[in-house]
C-alpha cells in the first residue's frame, strides 16, 4: 500500500511553485536548458506534466490531485499570469485539479494581486518581538 494511503491522506498536492524543483523548470528565468525540457513553454512544462501524469496514474481517480504553481515571478521576462493560465489548463488536462475547478481560479487570484488594494502597500509587516506574540 502507498504511504499516502497508509497515512490517511484524502488529497495530494504536487508542489511546483516558489522556486522548488518543478518551478525551476517552469520559469524562463531559471530554466536555461537547451534540450527538450527548456526553451518554449511546452518544453518547460514537460517535466511537471509528466510528474502530474505519473502521480495521477498511481492514485485512485477519485482522489483529488492539486498542482501548486506560482502565479508570477514578478520580474520582466519571467513567469507571468498568461503562462500560469495556460499551464493551469494543461495541468488540469493531465489530471490535476478537483472537479474541474482546481485551476480555473488561478488567473482571478493573480488579478487580485494587481488590484487597487495593493497600491500603497509598503512591504512586509514589521516582525514582532516574541513578547508581543
Amino acid at each position: 500500500m502507498k504511504r499516502w494511503n497508509c497515512a490517511g491522506f484524502e488529497v495530494l498536492e504536487i508542489h511546483a511553485a516558489h522556486g522548488y524543483l518543478l518551478n525551476e523548470f517552469l520559469s524562463p528565468l531559471s530554466n536555461r536548458r537547451t534540450d527538450d525540457y527548456g526553451g518554449s513553454l511546452a518544453n518547460r512544462m514537460r517535466l511537471p506534466l509528466r510528474v502530474a501524469e505519473a502521480v495521477r496514474s498511481a492514485v485512485p481517480s477519485g482522489l483529488p490531485l492539486f498542482v501548486r504553481i506560482s502565479a508570477t515571478d514578478w520580474t520582466e521576462g519571467g513567469w507571468d499570469e498568461e503562462q500560469t493560465a495556460i499551464v493551469a489548463g494543461w495541468a488540469q488536462d493531465a489530471g490535476g485539479g478537483h472537479g474541474g475547478s482546481g485551476f480555473s481560479r488561478v488567473p482571478r487570484v493573480q488579478s487580485l494581486f494587481r488590484s487597487s488594494w495593493l497600491q500603497g502597500w509598503s512591504g512586509l509587516p514589521k516582525a514582532r518581538e516574541k513578547s508581543e506574540l
